[in-house]
């Protein structure tokens, strides 16, 4: 999932321009695409993609320290992934975060 975020977050900070509606979803297929190659289900992830402003932070639940640049941020969550042991199993949240600093002028 780290990489994944990585490689959506890589991806969206070239897009130009950024069009709110249209390039979140071209980052999240980015992610999705990723995802899939690690055997890992998209429907059961959870994405946040935004461009933050150079003053701002995001509304997906997580603070983004203002670096003077835009950035990409994006976020994704796994609740209730099971880890199988040998006598039992336990439901965690998995959860991946990037930002990558906006390249597109």
């Amino acid at each position: 999932m780290e990489h994944a975020a990585r490689e959506a977050a890589r991806y969206g900070a070239t897009i130009d321009p950024w069009d709110g509606e249209t390039s979140p979803e071209a980052v999240i297929a980015v992610s999705d695409a990723s995802l899939q190659a690690s055997a890992i289900s998209p429907s059961d992830v959870t994405d946040c993609v935004e461009l933050v402003a150079d003053t701002g932070s995001p509304g997906c639940d997580s603070h983004v320290n203002s670096t003077g640049t835009d950035q990409i941020f994006v976020k994704l969550t796994y609740p209730g992934y099971t880890l199988q042991f040998l006598f039992f199993s336990v439901d965690v949240t998995l959860n991946a975060t990037a930002i990558s600093r906006f390249e597109a002028s």
